[in-house]
């Protein structure tokens, strides 16, 4: 797969997995790390860079239990090469007309850490990206649809200093649907 891509869900048995990411043609390995899989629970594993700059692997535990009734997850995963940052969420497109309506809902958030909020299911939300404590916005998702019938990851990728931030979304049944 290219970078951008997701693939899976994979069912894999408790175990340390090796880990390769190659050249498209296979050729070279450009980077390797094993990654330890646990026995039960649910895991995502992201190619990324670290806030340095440094390639490596983030592995974020996905919070796959049932929301309350009309609620649905939302997760921000931090796999950028960026310093801690801020994420402001609102309803979409509203919050494009009135940012005063965004809510901040995660502060300081450091590479390899993700927030995982609850919020209203089937509405549209909006996230603002921001170097934390600032108010320069560096990345804005728009149109992020959400459902109780999944986890929808938004992971933020890239390198800040590079301009290349963006973000790659999947989803991930929940349980109890």
């Amino acid at each position: 797969f290219r970078f951008g891509q997701t693939v899976g869900p994979l069912t894999l048995p408790a175990a340390t997995y090796d880990i390769e990411l190659r050249t498209p043609d296979g050729a070279t390995t450009l980077f390797e790390q094993d990654v330890a899989v646990p026995g039960s629970g649910n895991f995502s594993v992201v190619a990324s860079f670290s806030a340095e700059g440094s390639p490596k692997l983030n592995v974020f535990a996905n919070d796959t239990k049932r929301a309350p009734f009309g609620q649905a997850k939302l997760a921000l995963p931090h796999a950028a090469a960026a310093p801690a940052v801020d994420v402001d969420a609102g309803l979409f497109p509203i919050s494009r007309f009135f940012p005063k309506l965004v809510k901040e809902v995660v502060s300081g958030a450091v590479n390899g850490q993700a927030a995982t909020l609850t919020l209203p299911s089937f509405l549209r939300y909006t996230a603002d990206v921001r170097v934390a404590d600032t108010s320069t916005v560096g990345l804005k998702a728009n149109d992020i649809r959400i459902s109780s019938k999944v986890l929808t990851n938004v992971y933020v990728v890239g390198s800040a200093a590079g301009g290349t931030l963006q973000v790659i979304s999947n989803t991930i049944p929940v349980a109890g649907r």
